[in-house]
């Protein structure tokens, strides 16, 4: 490596190429600055840097914000690589103990969702993880994905049916659907329900953001008696001493119906398949990292 090579290297800095990165991506200085949480005026300087570094122009000024030059996009795959390279580098859930580590994990989950991982996490991390917490928030998906993007939040699982901003990373955890749910011992529902008793029963429903989305309470049946609750548990508890139905998803009344004493039904339309995803930010946390896998470890059990 000679003088010069070093000389140039030196002027070159992760904030860089983060810097580089984004505005390649998003094309507007303005956007990059808040991803990254800085002022407009770092950003022009740190353009100012790059071209002066890299000896072009990189991006130039067009009406819809700025268009990389085929330079830029010719150095965009390099500094992927780089900047791959030093995620691994600093990596770290290496670092991370959960026998030794003190902390309160904020999280955004659904009601519904609490009732199928929350015991189970806490009879594990009672023994592997002592001095940890986790605070579950039941918040909608919209606000969820603003709060973790804010730091707010360390994470949230939930149906991120639309694509997650940059900086964010969604991963699928399982697949659910949707069921009917009756008491044992209904006096007209035995084994399985028909249209016309579909129709003709009560229902006990979910109404709140974090548990149903807006679509699917337009298509709520409008059936005599009944009631509408915050989340789903609620509603099974309903379902259970009175002849109220619910329709909800499959994993949560299998998981209650034995407690609560419940008929898991098929319903008698096509049934809604979703995913039930992760969200995280996209910088590496050790923390964060364990506790996800901790999260998929009790899902493939339950």
């Amino acid at each position: 490596m000679t003088e010069f090579d070093r000389n140039r290297i030196r002027k070159l800095d992760g904030s860089l190429l983060l810097i580089f990165e984004s505005l390649v991506e998003l094309r507007r200085a303005s956007e990059v600055a808040a991803r990254l949480g800085l002022s407009p005026s770092a950003i022009s300087h740190a353009l100012a840097r790059l071209r002066d570094l890299f000896d072009d122009t990189l991006f130039v000024r067009r009406p819809h914000g700025l268009a990389p030059t085929a330079r830029a996009l010719e150095l965009r795959a390099g500094v992927r690589e780089l900047l791959s390279c030093a995620e691994t580098l600093l990596d770290t859930r290496r670092d991370f103990d959960p026998a030794r580590a003190s902390r309160l994990f904020t999280v955004a989950v659904p009601e519904h969702l609490t009732a199928q991982i929350a015991a189970p996490l806490v009879k594990s991390w009672r023994r592997r993880a002592p001095s940890l917490l986790l605070y579950y928030r039941h918040l909608p998906p919209g606000k969820a994905i603003r709060d973790i993007r804010r730091g707010d939040l360390d994470f949230g699982i939930g149906r991120f049916e639309e694509e997650v901003p940059p900086g964010l990373v969604k991963e699928p955890l399982y697949e659910d659907s949707f069921c009917v749910v009756a008491r044992r011992g209904h006096p007209r529902i035995r084994g399985r329900v028909s249209r016309a008793q579909y129709a003709a029963e009560g229902h006990a429903l979910a109404g709140a953001p974090s548990e149903v989305t807006a679509a699917e309470r337009k298509t709520y049946p409008r059936a005599p008696g009944g009631a509408i609750v915050g989340g789903w548990t609620t509603a099974l508890v309903i379902a259970a001493e009175t002849d109220s139905l619910v329709t909800c998803h499959r994993r949560v009344a299998e998981r209650l119906a034995g407690l609560l004493k419940l008929q898991v039904l098929e319903p008698p339309f096509e049934p809604y398949v979703f995913t039930v995803s992760s969200v995280r930010r996209q910088d590496h946390d050790g923390g964060v990292a364990w506790a996800l896998e901790q999260v998929r470890e009790v899902v493939a059990r339950t």
